[in-house]
């Protein structure tokens, strides 16, 4: 599948110059963006003085934290870095980048091999740090970094199949991404915040790394859209692993899959017809 744009924000950390969430509406124009949300109060963090979550439910969809340092501080990751993304340049405020991470995905049998091997060589030219994680033996979860932590750059490639579980999960194995992870000097966070997520990938070195890796190419190759598991399909998943195998036989000793549905209807209804009555013996115990 070709795409204009592949890459994506997939963490985006940036202080807000104004003085707080509540008088500046910034606390508002996070609600907003995310629907069904809460403004949360939560631990303080970075040597600021008070701290917030916004909330759907149990999810955690964006950091918040101000007072006691210039501004408001502001997180997210994943999925919502995106969505952070777009609601800052929305707010029109100076905007700082501290910490922006975007990345591209592929679904391609033996890419991790090939660009693993030109990676490692363009940073042992470059006298690039290397760290290897993973089962490289066996090829399985592997993970490369190029650049320390501490960098102010710092590739990551690593097999993103492995990571979310495989087929178990229902995703390919052949799942890989490729992050850049940026961390700007003070006097460059101000233009970063200007960035689109594909103007990541031009920082510093990784122009030059991306020119041996044949971009052009592999950026048409990108996936625009790779499955990521909501927290109902991880729920069924894990369901699916623990239980496959019982609900198979049941179906089979209910006559078929046609048939189950209405056995397992039945059961469900006098499970819970069980425990009511169960509850409303101890009640009477009780009394």
């Amino acid at each position: 599948m070709s795409v204009v744009q592949p890459a994506k924000f997939d963490w985006y950390q940036a202080t807000i110059y104004v003085s707080d969430p509540f008088e500046s509406g910034l606390a508002d124009l996070l609600t907003a963006t995310w629907e069904l949300s809460d403004f949360a109060q939560a631990k303080a963090m970075h040597g600021y003085t008070y701290g917030a979550e916004v909330r759907r439910g149990d999810n955690v969809l964006c950091r918040v934290w101000w007072g006691g340092n210039p501004g408001v501080h502001v997180t997210s990751s994943s999925v919502e870095a995106p969505t952070l993304a777009a609601a800052l340049k929305r707010f029109g405020k100076m905007t700082a980048i501290s910490r922006v991470d975007s990345c591209v995905d592929w679904d391609e049998e033996g890419l991790f091999d090939s660009l693993a091997a030109h990676m490692i060589e363009f940073a042992q030219a470059r006298r690039i740090s290397i760290n290897q994680q993973g089962d490289w033996a066996r090829g399985e979860g592997r993970t490369l970094y190029l650049g320390s932590t501490q960098s102010a750059i710092q590739i990551c490639l690593y097999e993103k199949g492995f990571e979310q579980g495989g087929v178990m999960a229902g995703v390919s194995l052949d799942w890989v991404r490729m992050e850049v992870r940026l961390r700007p000097t003070k006097e460059a966070r101000l233009d970063v915040s200007q960035w689109g997520a594909d103007d990541v990938f031009t920082a510093g070195w990784v122009g030059d790394l991306l020119g041996v890796l044949g971009w052009e190419k592999l950026k048409h190759q990108a996936v625009g859209t790779v499955w990521r598991p909501s927290d109902k399909d991880r729920a069924r998943i894990a369901f699916l692993a623990q239980y496959g195998k019982t609900i198979e036989a049941w179906a089979n000793e209910a006559g078929g899959w046609d048939s189950f549905g209405v056995v397992l209807g039945e059961a469900l209804s006098e499970h819970r017809q069980r425990i009511a009555d169960r509850s409303g013996s101890q009640a009477t115990e009780t009394a």
